[in-house]
């Protein structure tokens, strides 16, 4: 299919240097053997809160003109077989999505997180064709609207998050933002003594910086045995946040992600998401690092959702927890059973990478649709 893409580079509006959505997705499209036109315009600002609500307005009007234009210029040069965006209300004026579909091409958009924020597509999904959902319990709430939703979870790109042989630096590593209750899992691990480090938005504090540069721990020389005791106790009695901030790191770039995760014997990932409008009112969702995490050879230690079972073996492929007590035990029992943690990641590594593709994932879409 000739399909005209409309995706944002940026995973979080957090961080700044990233283009991990267009290297997850148009390889993956590509090696289907799809053609793509790539809207060249990065609308990442819209999402960010930095602009005043008349800038939001001119950038957002902008956004729609530009898009409009190429997908004509586009359909002109050779027809499209799909219109394919991951956009959110603010985005775009809403007509352009009938503009597009007016010039007799079909219309799918993707959204995730749709469980706690459908606010944020709920004006647009009615106007696709088809929308790609992830999450299976946001699909009545599309119902709801009049939208057409089709469920296919998230995927990772192996050609991307890639395996390499190199040695396992660090014992249990999370990379992601500080949000929700995590810090809470984090200090549960540093109490019960287990060697871990956090990089991403919002760990650090000024004493960090001493300990952490560039995504690489301080905790690297040698005594690391001697260091870790004392350090235990000068973290007695401290909060959760206080804690954490002593392991942790700055944002990482895509490149060094990846790199940690290679480097790591253990990687967390977390299923919780705050409703909107609440304070501490969770919901529990699959996210796209639990596809990406196995694909590195790491062992994946995911948080509990539904769904999970559906995609993993829960002991055998991954580990799961379902509380910081959880996590903390699991973690120092395979702190000390490297062989039964190696054939863990060995095998989420094959999973992942026969089962959880974008490649894979965007076969069963068009299919749905009718656009094989």
């Amino acid at each position: 299919m000739r399909i005209f893409l409309a995706f944002p580079k940026r995973g979080s509006i957090l961080i700044q240097d990233t283009e991990i959505w267009l290297k997850h997705v148009v390889p993956s499209l590509e090696k289907l053997g799809h053609q793509l036109v790539v809207f060249d315009r990065d609308f990442g600002t819209l999402n960010s809160g930095s602009l005043s609500s008349a800038a939001k307005q001119q950038e957002r009007s902008a956004v729609t003109t530009d898009l409009y234009d190429a997908v004509v210029r586009a359909n002109r040069e050779k027809p499209l077989d799909l219109f394919f965006s991951y956009f959110h209300a603010d985005f775009i004026d809403h007509r352009v999505i009938s503009d597009i579909r007016d010039l007799d091409i079909p219309t799918l958009n993707f959204s995730c997180n749709n469980v706690h924020q459908f606010f944020t597509v709920r004006d647009i999904a009615p106007l696709y064709d088809f929308c790609l959902v992830p999450e299976k319990a946001a699909l009545e709430s599309f119902s709801e609207v009049g939208a057409r939703a089709i469920h296919v979870q998230m995927g990772a790109n192996p050609a991307l998050f890639k395996r390499f042989q190199v040695p396992k630096e660090y014992l249990v590593t999370f990379i992601g933002s500080k949000y929700a209750d995590r810090a809470v899992y984090i200090a549960e691990l540093i109490r019960a003594g287990i060697d871990v480090r956090v990089w991403g938005p919002g760990w650090q504090d000024g004493s960090v910086r001493s300990l952490a540069g560039k995504g690489v721990s301080a905790f690297r020389d040698g005594g690391i045995s001697r260091v870790w005791r004392g350090l235990k106790r000068r973290w007695k009695g401290r909060s959760h946040s206080q804690l954490v901030a002593q392991v942790a790191g700055p944002i990482l770039t895509d490149d060094e992600m990846i790199a940690t995760y290679n480097a790591s014997s253990m990687a967390l990932n977390f299923s919780k998401a705050i409703i909107e409008g609440t304070a501490q009112q969770y919901v529990r969702h699959i996210r796209m690092r639990d596809f990406e995490i196995p694909m590195t050879g790491a062992a994946a230690f995911l948080e509990y959702s539904a769904e999970l079972g559906e995609y993993y073996d829960l002991e055998t492929e991954i580990v799961s927890f379902d509380s910081p007590e959880e996590l903390a035990a699991k973690a120092t029992y395979y702190a000390s059973h490297a062989r039964e943690l190696q054939m863990i990641a060995e095998a989420g590594y094959k999973r992942a990478t026969t089962d959880h593709t974008w490649e894979s994932r965007f076969k069963v879409a068009f299919d749905k649709i009718g656009l094989s």
